[in-house]
């Protein structure tokens, strides 16, 4: 299986025209047709929540005991050299589907410290304070915060869209993603 340039992890069951926008855009941005993309879709249950046993910081450094669980998305992040979390806002923060595999970041990326990592939130009709708290408390838990797992990367990109316009200067921001 050839390494994809971009891998998307999006959420299957909240799939809306602008996160099929921002992905697309995304996509032209980055240069593909020419380039591997790879989309993965989860659903409700496709990945359990993390229980907060601290195996994977002390038994088992680097390992879930939900692998099997991740085993496809750990697949196809191999060395992928960027990755995109596209992830609905729900009250300010993603959904619960994409909070199980978010969590789990580094633990999926193996080559976490040089993946590029981007978590893109979106909502037509997210309110300023919503958008606002997303891009804060994901910047915060995923690399700005004074104690973070250590298989988590130090730094993600955090983005927000509401509309088509959004997307696109958004696009525009992240520069070259691969």
């Amino acid at each position: 299986m050839k390494i994809p340039d971009i891998l998307f992890i999006l959420d299957g069951d909240s799939r809306t025209d602008l996160s099929d926008n921002v992905q697309k855009r995304i996509t032209e941005a980055a240069g593909i047709p020419q380039r591997q993309v790879r989309t993965i879709e989860l659903h409700r249950g496709d990945v359990p929540p993390c229980t907060g046993c601290f195996h994977c910081m002390t038994k088992h450094p680097g390992k879930c005991v939900f692998d099997r669980a991740l085993a496809r998305i750990v697949q196809q992040a191999a060395d992928c050299p960027a990755v995109v979390f596209l992830a609905p806002v729900v009250f300010g923060t993603f959904s619960s589907t994409m909070k199980n595999v978010i969590d789990r970041g580094g633990l999926i990326i193996r080559n976490a410290r040089t993946c590029r990592q981007i978590i893109i939130g979106y909502g037509k009709d997210a309110t300023d304070e919503e958008r606002s708290t997303f891009i804060d408390i994901t910047a915060k838990h995923r690399g700005k915060a004074e104690a973070v797992h250590p298989h988590l990367v130090e730094h993600v990109e955090v983005s927000f869209a509401r509309s088509r316009e959004d997307a696109e200067d958004m696009c525009k921001s992240l520069g070259n993603i691969a």
